[in-house]
């Protein structure tokens, strides 16, 4: 069901003038003001939606379908509003460790992935659809830069069972948490994931960047758990460049796993102490009352 919008807002919604909306609205016998202030009722947004077919679900909201995937980006961080801090999963592998005493985040190859669809080639359509837009050259160069792209994938939320047992050893790693960092230029930023049910492909000759960002930031719907976000990077030749630093002020706490082994926590003690002395620390321990977890402040 709709809600109430204004006249204006719908318009805008639909990326239509108010005359339109008026006319169409007029032909289902429903008769408006001509004034951006009108306000449309719950029924006649819904049939100006049946209309122009205006609506899909994505991530349990509405967006119009002919929205961009920028669009979409954009909608759904208004939607879901900008977090004041996010979170990032770590295993016990060296490189997990060496990424919390050097102060950086992976920016990963798509191929490294789990998903096999998670940027893949297989959502951007290259076919030919009309003489004018085609440009084999600008494909030719885009599949090749895909190779140097970077994906680093961060999280809402930090108390996913799955996650922590997917992603962090199965819970004997660590979990850090960052301040968004809206300030800087040069901070992290990452974007909210789209998840849709339908694989959707956008052909790379309309518009590219279009493409592009549908592929990096469009995955199926089975992952919605993760509530992820993701920052990217391009042109990353070298292990070095795929290494995003991140200032000590922006780590605001560091939660560790419920099957942490003492190793592993004397090793992110000396750290924190070192090299982040006012991020907090936390355990997470089984919640005795439901299936969760939940976290209790512990000394450095």
């Amino acid at each position: 069901m709709g809600q109430p919008k204004r006249l204006q807002q719908a318009a805008k919604d639909l990326n239509l003038g108010m005359e339109k909306v008026i006319d169409t609205l007029a032909s289902r016998g429903h008769y408006v003001e001509n004034k951006p202030t009108t306000k449309l009722s719950e029924e006649q947004v819904d049939i100006l939606e049946e209309v122009f077919n205006a609506t899909i679900a994505s991530s349990g909201s509405q967006i119009k379908a002919s929205a961009t995937t920028i669009q979409k980006l954009e909608y759904l961080r208004r939607k879901k509003g900008q977090p004041k801090s996010f979170f990032k999963y770590f295993g016990t592998q060296d490189h997990h460790f060496a990424s919390l005493e050097d102060g950086y985040v992976y920016m990963s190859p798509p191929s490294y992935f789990n998903d096999p669809f998670d940027c893949s080639l297989d959502l951007v359509d290259f076919s030919n659809r009309t003489s004018k837009n085609f440009n084999q050259k600008a494909v030719d160069r885009f599949k090749q830069r895909v190779k140097d792209i970077g994906v680093c994938c961060f999280s809402r939320i930090n108390d996913s069972i799955l996650m922590w047992a997917h992603y962090a050893n199965s819970h004997r790693g660590f979990c850090l948490e960052f301040v968004t960092d809206s300030g800087n230029r040069d901070g992290i930023h990452p974007l909210d994931v789209c998840y849709s049910e339908k694989l959707i492909k956008l052909n790379f000759h309309n518009n590219a960047d279009d493409a592009i960002a549908n592929m990096i930031f469009t995955k199926s719907l089975d992952w919605q758990y993760e509530d992820e976000l993701r920052c990217i990077g391009d042109g990353l030749i070298s292990q070095d460049e795929r290494k995003k630093h991140f200032a000590a002020s922006k780590l605001k706490a560091i939660y560790l796993g419920v099957k942490c082994e003492e190793a592993t926590i004397e090793k992110v003690k000396d750290i924190v102490n070192r090299k982040y002395p006012l991020t907090k620390l936390y355990q997470a321990v089984k919640s005795p009352e439901s299936f969760s977890i939940i976290f209790e402040a512990v000394s450095k």
